[in-house]
């Protein structure tokens, strides 16, 4: 069995979509819907963090680094491609 390294993040879930990657991203404020209002009521959004990991190799990925106030959502496959979401809150 290998260890997976993932600095943190503790729930990894399989990608919609695929039968080879899982994800998991660590939840700063809460999940998206939930650090859209906390934004809109005036409270900093702390960064998220993402990882992916190939379930073959065992590989963790971290392939999008956020800035304060940005978050990200749930990711999907789609087309042989992973599609993620990112809200800048500040841009708006």
């Amino acid at each position: 069995m290998k260890r997976i390294i993932t600095n943190g993040i503790i729930n990894l879930e399989p990608l919609q979509g695929s039968s080879e990657w899982y994800w998991g991203a660590d939840y700063a404020s809460n999940d998206l819907y939930e650090a859209e209002e906390l934004f809109r009521s005036g409270h900093a959004i702390d960064k998220n963090r993402f990882v992916l990991i190939h379930r073959l190799e065992g590989k963790v990925y971290e392939p999008v680094y956020t800035k304060s106030g940005q978050y990200l959502g749930k990711p999907v496959y789609y087309n042989g491609q992973i599609v993620l979401l990112l809200v800048d809150f500040p841009v708006g």
